[in-house]
C-alpha cells in the first residue's frame, strides 16, 4: 500500500486473507469479519451497540501526532470488543492448567524470549 511501516491494524486486516488461519477461525468464531476489522478501522464503526468512535484506531492511520495519548483509552475498547483478556481469566482461574506439556512450553518460552526472531 505504498508505506514503509506495518501497524498492527494492517497486520489485522492482512490476517483475513490466510485461508487456514487459526487466528481468523477464531475471530470469525467470535463473528468477526475482515469487513468489520476494516470498518472499525477506517471509520471507527464498531460491530457492538455504543462502541463506534469518530476518531481511527491506533495503527491505522500515523498515530503520533497531537491527542495521541487520548487514543489509549479508545484502543482498549477494541480490544473489549474483539479480545478475550486471558491475563485476567489466568488471575480469576478460568484457564485450564497443562498437564504433561512441560517441555512444549519451556520451548515456547525461549523462542519467545529470543532478541531477534528466526523466520
Amino acid at each position: 500500500s505504498g508505506r514503509e511501516e506495518v501497524t498492527g491494524a494492517n497486520v489485522l486486516v492482512a490476517l483475513f486473507s490466510e485461508r487456514e488461519s487459526h487466528a481468523v477461525y477464531f475471530l470469525q468464531e467470535q463473528e468477526m469479519s475482515r469487513f468489520d476489522a476494516v470498518n472499525y478501522i477506517s471509520h471507527g464503526i464498531a460491530k457492538a451497540p455504543g462502541r463506534s468512535e469518530t476518531k481511527r484506531v491506533s495503527g491505522a492511520e500515523d498515530d503520533h501526532g497531537p491527542g495521541h495519548e487520548k487514543g489509549n483509552k479508545k484502543n482498549t475498547e477494541a480490544l473489549e470488543a474483539y479480545c478475550v483478556n486471558l491475563n485476567k481469566k489466568a488471575k480469576e482461574g478460568k484457564i485450564d492448567p497443562l498437564i504433561g506439556r512441560e517441555a512444549e512450553v519451556e520451548r515456547t518460552i525461549q523462542i519467545l524470549c529470543r532478541r531477534s526472531k528466526n523466520n
